[in-house]
């Protein structure tokens, strides 16, 4: 469930996807198709490009640890499958702004690629 929260997150908050196309089932039907393969094609994407976010990793270690502390604290234990810093439930905002922004400038892939690299560099 915490998944499809975080994705409903990303397509109404990252994506701007707030209002229906139209008012029909069809084309609100047709409408979360695409968002889902849009979706779905920048998690390929930033599989496939393989460029690890080492200051979103370092903070996600660090939101870990905090929960792990709590969680010791109520004597409590997390699933397994929480127990993974760099597992991420949401595609990063800012590599959907690179994205956004090299299909709008029309870059080559190894500008690009460059560009993806200065900004988590950055920020």
């Amino acid at each position: 469930m915490y998944s499809i929260e975080k994705n409903y997150d990303t397509f109404k908050n990252k994506l701007g996807q707030t209002q229906a196309w139209g008012k029909s089932d069809e084309s609100k039907n047709m409408q979360a198709r695409f968002v889902c393969l849009a979706h779905n094609l920048m998690v390929l994407l930033d599989a496939k490009i393989g460029i690890e976010d080492d200051k979103e990793t370092e903070r996600a270690g660090k939101r870990w640890e905090a929960a792990a502390a709590l969680a010791h604290r109520r004597d409590a234990t997390f699933a397994p499958q929480y127990r993974n810093p760099r597992k991420r439930t949401q595609i990063a905002a800012k590599f959907i702004r690179w994205l956004r922004h090299c299909l709008a400038a029309n870059l080559p892939v190894a500008k690009a690629i460059r560009s993806l690299r200065r900004v988590y560099a950055i920020f």
